[in-house]
């Protein structure tokens, strides 16, 4: 929903035909503001109508909020191996037999 100016607003609207033939249309932005009715032009009046009604007992208002800083759940693990001299260690260990892992997998060409 996208404000034109203070007294207008432009809004998306869903038309879609069932089995029957009847055209369904329905507010994008409110999706409980919907109607059926036998043609396309009927029913996008009868949106219209509907969301005049509804509109003129509304308000619409803008609202700005601040969302929550939501760190990644790892972060609080992130420098906690830093001090222990056993991690380094690990690592080499870990990063060697990587290495072994990936030379052996390779094709034995001569």
């Amino acid at each position: 929903m996208s404000a034109q100016s203070a007294h207008t607003l432009d809004l998306n609207i869903l038309l879609e035909k069932d089995t029957t033939g009847k055209e369904t249309a329905i507010v994008l932005e409110i999706p409980d503001c919907r109607i059926t009715a036998d043609t396309r032009q009927q029913a996008l009046d009868g949106v219209r109508q509907l969301l005049s009604e509804r509109l003129a007992k509304a308000e619409i208002v803008s609202l700005k909020m601040q969302l929550p800083e939501n760190p990644h759940p790892w972060m609080k693990f992130a420098g906690m191996f830093q001090a222990d001299p056993l991690f380094a260690e690990i690592t080499r260990e870990i990063r060697q037999e990587r290495q072994e892992t990936a030379q052996e997998s390779l094709p034995n060409t001569l």
